[in-house]
């Protein structure tokens, strides 16, 4: 599990809106029409598992976007892009934000990129830098006995 019950959610970046609930609109549609044609055509008759299972099917690209995002907590960051993975702060080394091409990096220990985004496609992206400059220079000095 990615988050425990008692642990707060400090921020939440996402795609700005309107973007994000159109592009899920966008995903949700087909799905839609398709069970809506069905209905249609063939009457209830025509809703069973196999059109459950391609309408769930269906559906996992909009639960994709809505989800999508970063969050921010007091012990680590949540990369909820691709597959969803929790970083703590003590294993992220270092993060870059390259200002012309609005592009983050953050780096773990191994040296590997755990998060790599674009400033435009989160909210509260200043807050999301802020949290990163006090939280891995913090856990950065304890390791190395500041």
């Amino acid at each position: 599990m990615l988050l425990s019950a008692d642990e707060a959610i400090l921020s939440r970046h996402r795609l700005p809106q309107p973007y994000r609930a159109l592009l899920t609109v966008f995903w949700l549609t087909p799905a839609v029409l398709l069970t809506l044609t069905l209905i249609v055509a063939h009457g209830r008759g025509a809703v069973d598992a196999r059109l459950f299972a391609a309408v769930v099917l269906m559906l996992l690209p909009a639960f994709y976007i809505w989800r999508e995002g970063v969050d921010a907590t007091p012990s680590s960051l949540i990369r909820r892009i691709h597959v969803p993975q929790r970083y703590r702060y003590v294993v992220l080394t270092r993060w870059e934000y390259v200002e012309n091409t609005g592009v983050l990096r953050v780096w773990d220990k191994a040296g590997h990129i755990a998060l790599e985004c674009r400033a435009a496609h989160l909210t509260e992206f200043a807050s999301l830098i802020e949290r990163l400059e006090t939280c891995v220079k913090a856990c950065a000095d304890v390791q190395s006995g500041a």
